[in-house]
């Protein structure tokens, strides 16, 4: 289950789903399918990235286009919170 405020976008496969969302929030559920999961920025860096309930948090962080430090994390409660007060970016749930 994911709940996500400005979808745009959703493309969903055996073993990825990706979102494109503008600057908000978003949760995602732990579970089998969807272990891990990566926030890439689409055409801008983002700023004020805030992650929690993952192996790698994040607080008030800037992520660069070009050296995107949100990738291949791991979602260790029950569910990640992460917000990002501006930026427009592409949010990847992932299998594998």
């Amino acid at each position: 289950k994911c709940t996500l405020e400005g979808i745009k976008l959703s493309i969903c496969d055996g073993k990825n789903k990706i979102t494109y969302c503008n600057d908000g929030k978003v949760s995602a559920e732990k579970n089998i399918r969807f272990k891990y999961f990566s926030i890439l920025p689409d055409i801008e860096n983002l700023y004020g990235v805030t992650i929690s309930g993952a192996k790698y948090p994040l607080d008030n962080a800037a992520v660069d286009r070009d050296l995107p430090v949100s990738v291949s994390n791991e979602i260790t409660g029950d569910k990640c919170d992460i917000e990002v007060e501006r930026g427009s970016f592409f949010f990847i749930l992932s299998s594998d």
